[in-house]
C-alpha cells in the first residue's frame, strides 16, 4: 500500500485528535462556512463559558486547524488548509 501524498497516518491521527472534542468539530464546521469572530463561534456552540470555548480555539490553532487574526479587542479565526482537509472528511462521515 502506498503512502498517502498530503499527510502520513502520523499527521492524519494527530489531526483527528485535534477535533475529536465534540465543540471543536462543530467550531471547525462553523468555519467551514467562512471567517468569524471567537463570540460570533461560541453563540452558534453556546454548549461552555467563553474561557472555555477560546480554550477550545486555542487548541485547533496549535493543531494547526484554524489561524486566528486580531483586529481591535476581536479575534476572527479561519480554516487552514489542513482544517479544511478535515472539514471534508467530516462532512464525508456524517453524511
Amino acid at each position: 500500500m502506498a503512502k498517502p501524498k498530503a499527510l502520513d497516518y502520523r499527521e492524519a491521527a494527530a489531526l483527528f485528535e485535534h477535533a475529536r472534542h465534540p465543540i471543536r468539530l462543530h467550531a471547525l464546521l462553523i468555519l467551514a462556512e467562512g471567517e468569524r469572530s471567537t463570540g460570533a463561534i461560541h453563540r452558534l456552540v453556546v454548549s461552555q463559558n467563553l474561557d472555555a470555548f477560546d480554550q477550545q480555539l486555542a487548541l485547533l490553532r496549535h493543531g494547526g486547524l484554524v489561524s486566528g487574526r486580531r483586529q481591535g479587542h476581536n479575534v476572527f479565526y479561519s480554516l487552514t488548509d489542513r482544517g479544511r482537509q478535515l472539514v471534508k472528511v467530516a462532512r464525508a462521515l456524517m453524511g
